[in-house]
C-alpha cells in the first residue's frame, strides 16, 4: 500500500503530519524534503480535518460533474450490474 501524506519537519528533525494517519502496524516510510515554510505558516498550528465520515454526505448533490442526483446514478449503476 502506497500512501502519500503531507507533513512539516522541524529544524530537530521531528516529524508532524498534517492530517491523520492510522495504520495497523508498522510501516517503511521515504521522506522528500521539500522548499522551506514560510516564518508565518510555520508557527500557525493546524487543526487536523475531522475524521468523521459524515462531513462527505450531500456534497455531490450540487456538483457539476454529475447529470442527476448522486444516490439515482448509484442506483442505475447497481441496476446494471444486477
Amino acid at each position: 500500500m502506497l500512501t502519500a501524506v503531507e507533513a512539516e519537519i522541524g529544524e530537530n528533525g521531528q516529524v508532524r503530519l498534517r492530517e491523520p494517519l492510522t495504520l495497523q502496524r508498522w510501516h517503511r516510510a521515504i521522506v522528500t524534503v521539500l522548499e522551506p515554510l514560510d516564518k508565518e505558516e510555520a508557527t500557525i498550528q493546524r487543526e487536523p480535518p475531522p475524521s468523521d465520515w459524515r462531513r462527505h454526505v450531500g456534497i455531490l448533490t450540487d456538483s457539476p460533474h454529475f447529470n442527476g442526483h448522486p444516490v439515482a446514478i448509484q442506483q442505475a449503476m447497481r441496476d446494471e450490474w444486477g
